[in-house]
């Protein structure tokens, strides 16, 4: 990596903080994976504080006799 693009990750993530600063949300996670192409920003929303993968967050039914599920 050259130092130049080094420079510009460093622009692109404080650009991303910047982002977050100025919205409502209340937490952020930053993840590096190289699943996504450059550039590519994936959000991921969930309704609380501890539900990120949880079958609640997901929509997967967990509670329910396996009957109930299949509706």
């Amino acid at each position: 990596m050259t130092p130049k693009e080094n420079e510009t990750d460093i622009d692109n993530l404080v650009k991303l903080l910047d982002g977050f600063a100025a919205g409502e949300e209340g937490r952020l996670k930053v993840k590096v994976t190289d699943t996504l192409e450059e550039g590519e920003v994936e959000k991921v929303h969930h309704l609380g504080r501890c539900d990120i993968g949880s079958p609640y967050a997901t929509g997967e039914c967990f509670d329910a006799p396996l009957g109930d599920c299949d509706r």
